[in-house]
């Protein structure tokens, strides 16, 4: 039964090839046509369709549209995750957690509604420009979130989460552990006398301004379960801001700064921009902590509490600061948004449980 091979007009693929394999009824079996009857013409026809300048514009414009679409939708589910927690963290927290809104908070003693809606204008407007400027460059450095891209685009996803989380694990382990050591004596050599002072400051005239300021400040109390809820919520928007829109972006300016292909594998590129990273992260968190003190100050009228040199209090949150950052940093380089939100979970519960047990111990 000869095959008839059907000329090629459009499509640019063989239909004849369709046929090449069929049922012979005379045998109870497949057998494969040991040869296609298509002339060199039909086929030359065919590669020529393909190698047209106009078929492999359409190809790559189908493909960037498929693309947006998973950016799009890649997009929407961290900001949907990164909305939930702040919503979370504006339930249980009381004040405002963002810095805009605690400064108001604060400065202008605003009434804590207007307070919340000013955190949560705050909270939209980080969470667009982190997740999408951060997508972008992730995508242009080969990072990201791998799990959920693949994911997204259908592919088998369980064979990977080996892969994510057992270095998460132990990265996560060693970070929990490691936070003990700025809870240390040594770093805390007035630690009985400063508290000592601040119980006289409490028990003075002044101490009912202080109250009133730290139950403004503070909100209610907490129980283990919320702050463990508030924990994993500080982690989302962490790892969000440090490692996909920080990290990632420091990363694609580098690359295009020394013209690197970031892709390559280069070691020097990737270990800068934690570095790079980690320096850009301590500076505000310092910055913040500063200013936040000077706010207190000045609402509590000039009362002073007691605290330590200015070299110790910068050097505690380095000692956490520092090495999370490098472990995080090469974790989420290596492994993805994914596998580093993970480790910073367990080092979360880790590094309570650790500093739990230790200062039951030191103190």
């Amino acid at each position: 039964m000869p095959i008839l091979a059907k000329r090629c007009k459009n499509s640019g693929q063989f239909p004849a090839v369709r046929q090449a394999e069929h049922y012979d009824s005379r045998m109870p079996r497949f057998r494969v046509v040991p040869a296609l009857r298509m002339s060199k013409r039909h086929l030359s026809s065919c590669n020529d369709e393909t190698d047209n300048p106009k078929y492999s514009s359409n190809m790559r414009t189908s493909g960037s549209a498929i693309e947006r679409r998973l950016f799009w939708r890649e997009f929407s589910i961290l900001f949907c995750t990164g909305t939930i927690a702040d919503l979370i963290l504006l339930a249980i927290s009381g004040p405002p957690t963002t810095p805009v809104a605690m400064f108001l908070f604060v400065k202008d003693n605003l009434r804590r509604p207007v307070a919340l809606g000013f955190a949560a204008a705050e909270s939209a407007i980080e969470l667009t420009l982190f997740i999408g400027l951060g997508l972008l460059a992730a995508h242009a450095v080969g990072s990201g979130a791998p799990i959920l891209e693949k994911w997204l685009r259908g592919e088998p996803i369980r064979p990977h989460l080996r892969s994510v989380f057992v270095p998460a694990l132990v990265v996560g382990v060693l970070i929990g552990l490691w936070v003990v050591v700025p809870n240390l004596p040594i770093f805390h050599p007035n630690r009985q006398s400063t508290i000592d002072e601040a119980e006289k400051i409490l028990n003075s005239p002044a101490g009912a301004k202080i109250d009133e300021f730290l139950n403004r400040t503070s909100g209610p109390g907490l129980t283990t379960s919320e702050l463990a809820l508030l924990d994993v919520c500080d982690v989302i928007q962490g790892e969000l801001a440090a490692r996909l829109f920080l990290l990632s972006g420091i990363v694609w300016i580098l690359a295009k700064a020394t013209r690197t292909a970031p892709d390559a594998g280069s070691r020097t590129l990737v270990w800068t921009s934690i570095f790079l990273a980690i320096a850009v992260g301590a500076t505000l968190n310092l910055a913040w902590q500063h200013i936040f003190h000077r706010l207190m100050m000045d609402a509590l009228g000039g009362i002073w509490l007691p605290s330590d040199p200015f070299w110790m209090i910068v050097t505690r949150p380095l000692l956490k600061i520092v090495p999370a950052g490098v472990a995080l940093g090469w974790l989420y380089m290596r492994r993805g948004l994914e596998s580093a939100i993970i480790a910073s979970l367990i080092a979360s519960a880790a590094g309570y449980a650790a500093t739990t047990f230790a200062i039951e111990r030191l103190y």
